[in-house]
């Protein structure tokens, strides 16, 4: 108490000053949170994204590699027949020897390696070489009948023949392979993984 009845009071500002600190403290917190969810959203994103490239990545090569093993499988019959036909030739040889020889040698110079990533039409144009010869061969065995008689003759023909059969049913699972590899190339996430892995189109293979 003072003279007069009056009394003076005073407030300290501090609380203040103190309350309003404590406020951007708050705020800054939220912000820091916020970022930390951010960031951890982006690295669930990314890891998701690589996980998803690989898996593509994955199964375009498998595929790939599917169609690459048909075409292997194509090549070890068409070498089956090749051999064959060039052991045919050796037998036609007793019955029409220089002409059989040169088509034997012929058919040795233009003989070509397939491969896993050889096209349907480098096969086929092999195949129409060891036709154009198997004809060459039937129309010299009509000149001479003890040819069509031999029994090797008639077993190398055979072999041929069981060749191209196996051909057949291993062009079917290539054109499967083919299918499947062509039809993830051209559909998302594995389109986009095919782009960056260079995994290319096959040719398939027409009747």
């Amino acid at each position: 108490p003072f003279p007069g009845g009056s009394c003076i009071l005073t407030v300290d500002a501090a609380p203040a000053r103190y309350t309003g600190s404590t406020g951007r403290r708050g705020d800054d917190g939220r912000k820091g949170g916020k970022c930390v969810e951010l960031l951890i959203c982006c690295a669930i994103l990314l890891v998701t994204v690589v996980l998803v490239f690989l898996s593509a990545r994955h199964s375009l090569r498998t595929m790939d590699e599917n169609a690459g093993r048909a075409m292997k499988q194509i090549s070890a019959h068409l070498s089956t027949r090749f051999d064959a036909v060039l052991a045919l030739l050796e037998v036609a040889q007793g019955y029409a020897g220089e002409n059989m020889a040169a088509l034997a040698e012929q058919l040795r110079l233009r003989r070509r390696v397939i491969g896993p990533l050889s096209t349907p039409e480098e096969v086929r144009q092999q195949e129409q070489l060891l036709d154009d010869v198997l004809a060459a061969v039937s129309t010299t065995a009509d000149r001479h009948p003890g040819l069509r008689a031999d029994e090797a003759y008639s077993r190398l023909f055979g072999t041929s023949d069981c060749c191209e059969q196996m051909l057949r049913t291993s062009r079917l699972l290539y054109n499967d392979a083919v299918t499947r590899l062509d039809r993830a190339v051209r559909s998302f996430p594995t389109s986009w993984a095919a782009r960056l892995c260079g995994v290319k189109r096959r040719q398939h293979w027409e009747a």
